[in-house]
């Protein structure tokens, strides 16, 4: 009989294969060289792979199980934003939930941040400016990535016939589109402050009230 779920066990396989070679090493940078991961993302692959490895030694052939018979089998995307449940019951909980409902990623990722906030590991660092251009540049760009998240909120759901933001509770509809005029505001002057032109915003469709 052929084993369900062939790409989260060439996942785990990958995962095994970083904790031989961690041991043998005994540096991380050792292993990668061996792995031949030279760039960010392939690094990042085998770090996941790793923790999956951790997590799964003695679960691996129930969550490769899942959405066999009923619902959709897990990919590697859903179980890399898995891990960041600590709790192993509420991880096994929404990883069967998932499966059983037919969760896209996107969907897990939202249930993930209702448990999970913050990473539990990774992620660098922010470290202080050197300068005060450095400091305008790296706000304006946070800024930005409001900006495009709360345009985004604002846009028209064709099957609701609303946009997001007004889904979220009393008074934080409000409160977000007198931060997203404040941000643009803010994100002009500090480009101003620069000596630079604010970059152009494509037109999109925005309900504003």
């Amino acid at each position: 009989m052929k084993k369900s779920n062939a790409s989260l066990r060439a996942f785990y396989e990958l995962g095994k294969r970083v904790a031989e070679l961690r041991e043998e090493t005994e540096r991380v940078h050792g292993t990668f060289a061996k792995l031949r991961a030279t760039s960010a993302a392939a690094k990042n692959r085998r770090m996941e792979a790793h923790r999956f490895y951790k997590l799964y030694r003695d679960q691996l052939d129930w969550i490769c199980s899942l959405g066999v018979t009923k619902g959709k089998p897990l990919t590697r995307s859903h179980v890399i934003l898995l891990q960041r449940i600590f709790s192993s019951r509420k991880r096994r909980s929404l990883a069967a939930q998932c499966s059983r409902q037919g969760w896209s990623v996107q969907r897990l990722d939202w249930e993930v941040r209702q448990l999970a906030p913050r990473r539990t590991y990774g992620g660098a660092r922010y470290k202080p400016s050197q300068s005060v251009n450095e400091a305008l540049l790296v706000t304006e760009r946070l800024l930005r990535r409001l900006i495009r998240w709360l345009n985004v909120m604002s846009l028209i759901n064709s099957e609701a016939g609303k946009p997001p933001i007004d889904e979220l509770p009393h008074p934080i509809p409000q409160k977000l589109r007198k931060i997203l005029g404040e941000a643009e505001t803010l994100e002009k002057l500090c480009a101003k402050k620069r000596g630079q032109p604010a970059k152009p915003r494509s037109k999109t469709r925005k309900t504003r009230r």
